[in-house]
């Protein structure tokens, strides 16, 4: 391969079948780092949202009413004409990039023109659709091997020959006919188990088992749609006994998540863990104060504290920051007491070599502020590092219990970035919930959508707690649920009783 300009490549990339959390490590890692992502129309849009600020998006999707092959030359020139300007460029494709998606018609284009470029495999959704609909592909017992065929192709030998392999189609739903047709005259057992599973491994995968004999009716009759995988062989049968994803609380739903850019992991996780298909629009960023003057001015008065409050995670990695850039570090707050409104809080403390003194049983500001008070006398200090969002519950509270609260801002809550984008093309897809997590991320969607926030209408919302139900009526959002512990685990046991009851 030639020498292009510096940095100038292309990465071909499998997308996977449908699950954002199915691209490889490598595959998400490239995603983030890109200048230029070309991708395709069944791409998740949560990958998308994974890329940095900034990044050109370029939507190649190929429908029907385009004409294809004129539109693979041109993506082909794109691709080339990108790298040859410099750019890292991820051409993100749905699966694998070399199972009937053109990855070796666009590497070959490449590799003429000189362009440096790679290729990153990705999971199909010939293997990844059975596997979520509880059907293994082979089977000791029941199939030995596995065949994988396109529907698209007009003149494709299709699997006609009766065997104990498996047999896979992909792009055949507008074809199936004609492909179980040919099937049955080469002498397939018309009661030979067969199954078409719809939007694989998504919240909205729909898997119909039926015979060879009868899978065309029946997908007609519950309106399968692309894109979907036909399967048809004995291990097919296995899925009355292993099917396991509907079994999961939460299948079914498609929930949007509005959190910090860094800190929705665990959330995201339990979530997926139960069931759900996540989309993760970060709807707050963080940085820190714009004047430091009444935080500086506290990290030299220390030792008049009795203690020091942490509400948030934010609060504790801003402040500590703050204190390290004054030339102190943990050995100042030795004097003071410290206190974590929960557990994600006391977590944070400890990644700075500190421990809570004290962690409510429940995690409000009132049980901290109580809590607090129960271990303090009359007049005691407590310093407060918070956002600069942050309302007044805690100060009052701990000023009718008799204490003396300083609240300083450590940092600014921030819209997250592309909010608007990111919200509309969730909503537009399709979700069944938004889950909100603070004040601020319902502030911040409502902001975002202006005029366009009718969009929320009818969907239900839960929330992460009673303050942040406050803040989401405050901007006219109608809380279906409330967590009642302002955890990750809470918000998911708030989702748990919404879907129950939905």
């Amino acid at each position: 391969m030639g020498v292009v300009a510096k940095g100038g490549i292309v990465h071909l990339v499998g997308a996977g079948p449908g699950d954002p959390g199915l691209i490889t490590v490598r595959g998400a890692r490239l995603v983030r780092r890109a200048d230029v992502i070309v991708y395709d129309r069944l791409v998740n849009s949560s990958l998308l949202a994974e890329a940095r600020a900034g990044v050109e998006m370029v939507d190649v999707g190929k429908h029907p009413s385009r004409g294809g092959e004129h539109l693979q030359e041109e993506i082909n020139e794109l691709l080339i004409s990108r790298a040859r300007g410099g750019a890292r460029v991820v051409r993100l494709k749905g699966g694998d990039p070399f199972l009937f998606g053109r990855g070796g018609e666009e590497a070959a284009a490449l590799a003429e023109a000189g362009v440096d470029f790679d290729v990153v495999p990705g999971v199909t959704s010939a293997l990844a659709g059975p596997a979520y609909a509880g059907i293994p592909v082979t089977d000791r017992n029941l199939a030995s091997g596995v065949r994988i065929y396109t529907g698209q192709q007009a003149d494709n030998a299709q699997p006609m020959t009766p065997t104990n392999q498996t047999s896979i189609v992909l792009m055949g739903v507008r074809t199936l006919a004609n492909t179980v047709r040919a099937m049955l005259m080469a002498g397939w057992p018309e009661d030979t188990p067969a199954a078409v599973i719809e939007q694989a491994t998504t919240s909205r995968q729909r898997t119909t088992t039926a015979t060879l004999e009868t899978i065309v009716a029946a997908s007609s009759e519950v309106g399968i749609r692309p894109p979907a995988v036909f399967i048809c062989g004995q291990v097919v049968s296995l899925r009355d006994s292993i099917a396991w994803l509907e079994n999961r609380p939460l299948f079914g739903h498609r929930l949007m998540v509005l959190r910090g850019e860094t800190r929705a992991a665990e959330l995201i996780t339990l979530l997926d863990d139960a069931g759900a298909e996540v989309v993760h629009v970060p709807a707050v960023a963080f940085d820190g104060t714009d004047d430091w003057t009444e935080t500086d001015s506290a990290i030299e008065r220390l030792p008049a504290y009795r203690w020091i409050a942490f509400t948030s995670v934010n609060g504790v990695d801003f402040f500590m920051s703050r204190l390290l850039a004054s030339g102190q570090d943990a050995r100042s707050l030795a004097t003071a007491r410290i206190a974590a409104i929960g557990p994600a809080t006391a977590s944070a403390l400890n990644r700075h070599g500190l421990k809570a003194d004290l962690v409510p049983g429940r995690f409000n500001t009132g049980a901290l502020a109580e809590a607090i008070a129960v271990e303090s006398d009359q007049g005691n200090a407590v310093l407060l590092p918070r956002g600069n969002l942050a309302d007044d519950a805690l100060p009052n509270a701990l000023t009718e219990h008799g204490l003396a609260p300083t609240p300083i801002v450590v940092y600014r809550t921030l819209p997250g970035p592309n909010l608007a984008e990111r919200a509309m093309a969730a909503i537009e897809r399709g979700i069944d919930a938004v889950l909100i997590t603070s004040p601020s991320t319902a502030r911040n969607l409502v902001e975002a959508l202006g005029e366009d926030r009718s969009l929320l209408d009818g969907i239900p919302i839960v929330s992460a707690g009673p303050t942040t139900s406050r803040g989401a009526e405050d901007v006219g959002l109608r809380v279906t649920q409330e967590a009642t512990e302002h955890t990750a685990s809470g918000l998911v046991d708030a989702t748990l009783v919404w879907a129950r009851s939905d």
